[in-house]
């Protein structure tokens, strides 16, 4: 989660350049900017995702629950918003 240049804070797909044991701070990069703006934030407003996507078919507990709260990304954007599942998928994507 970064702060934009209105102030306003939202969450973005970036990239883990380094990590400071001394400061707890991670720097990363925004991987949609063209610029590569590096943000130094806290462990607190860092999610990391996963590397490998979950299978459902084998572990069902991969799918999120009704009624969970979720970042999803806008379509065609890095931005994250956050999102209610309303039902979960009843077939895998094709």
């Amino acid at each position: 989660r970064v702060k934009a240049v209105d102030g306003d804070e939202q969450w973005i797909l970036a990239e883990v350049v380094s990590y400071s044991h001394a400061t707890n701070k991670y720097e990363v990069d925004d991987i949609d900017e063209e610029g590569k703006e590096r943000h130094t934030l806290s462990r607190r407003r860092v999610i990391p995702l996963p590397q490998w996507k979950a299978n459902p078919e084998t572990d069902p507990e991969a799918l999120f629950q009704k009624e969970q709260l979720v970042l999803a990304l806008y379509p065609q954007t890095t931005c994250f918003y956050r999102a209610l599942i309303h039902a979960p998928p009843q077939r895998a994507p094709s």
